[in-house]
């Protein structure tokens, strides 16, 4: 199919132009930024115009204006965004399928250092277009795809995403603040120490602008940083007040959670 993709020349945009450009797609990039791979679209009519495919691959602050001038141009192919939060387009993803266009919304759950979809989760959020959601699956077929209603995907990603990402950064800042050196803390580490040091590296080292909008744009995020708050003076309490039956239960309790041994 011939594909738009808008913000081809991000990270995750590369990513999407070398993966649909590998199963036989025809690329075409609209970005501000010139793309060495990939040839460029320069006039966003034209190109919405012309493409079967159009994929918004952009900063989530940035993707609701784009949507809107993409849908204002009532395109006859496949409109799709991969934004990681969903609320800011909800009404215009909603409101574009009502009017007839076909649109859906996609959130790949994993990043642009991905060498293989096979057994990856790409969620695909059905917006009102039955033909935009079959194309969505048929162009991503081989990942592992849930599919659910777009205003069920940021309540979820609230834990997915914000929760875990808070998690790693209260972790790696509760460290630093520690005025201990790492190495000196590495030198003793234990198994768990390294697995979640592993964990907040690799966060430490993202994209702290696309990090800080899943925070900030998920209007979800409020309650699981509450439950994380709440959960860390309950530790505190059983921990530093003698309470071994508080935190022996809560040691309990997450196992159950997780299913048991």
């Amino acid at each position: 199919k011939r594909m738009l993709i808008i913000g081809g020349s991000g990270r995750m945009g590369m990513w999407l132009c070398r993966f649909f450009a590998a199963r036989g797609h025809k690329i075409r990039v609209y970005d501000q930024e010139d793309n060495p791979q990939f040839p460029m679209e320069t006039d966003l009519e034209r190109g919405v115009r012309d493409a079967e495919v159009i994929i918004l691959a952009m900063p989530i602050s940035s993707t609701p204006e784009m949507l809107r001038q993409v849908l204002s141009l009532r395109p006859a192919g496949v409109v799709l965004d991969i934004t990681s939060i969903k609320t800011p387009l909800v009404k215009a993803l909603r409101a574009g399928a009502a009017d007839g266009m076909k649109v859906c919304s996609m959130h790949p759950m994993f990043g642009p250092d991905t060498s293989s979809i096979i057994d990856r989760n790409v969620i695909i959020c059905r917006c009102g277009s039955a033909e935009a959601t079959e194309l969505a699956r048929s162009l991503i077929d081989g990942s592992n795809v849930i599919e659910m209603e777009v205003e069920e995907h940021d309540p979820l990603m609230a834990y997915v995403l914000g929760l875990g990402h808070a998690v790693n950064i209260a972790f790696f800042e509760a460290l630093r603040r520690s005025g201990r050196p790492f190495m000196e803390l590495d030198r003793a580490a234990s198994t768990t120490f390294r697995r979640q040091v592993d964990s907040a590296r690799n966060v430490a080292e993202e994209n702290a602008q696309l990090y800080y909008e899943i925070q900030h744009l998920n209007p979800f995020n409020k309650d699981a940083l509450e439950h994380l708050q709440r959960a860390v003076d309950d530790l505190m309490e059983a921990a530093l007040k003698d309470d071994r039956e508080a935190f022996e239960r809560m040691m309990r309790e997450g196992r159950e959670y997780f299913g048991g041994r």
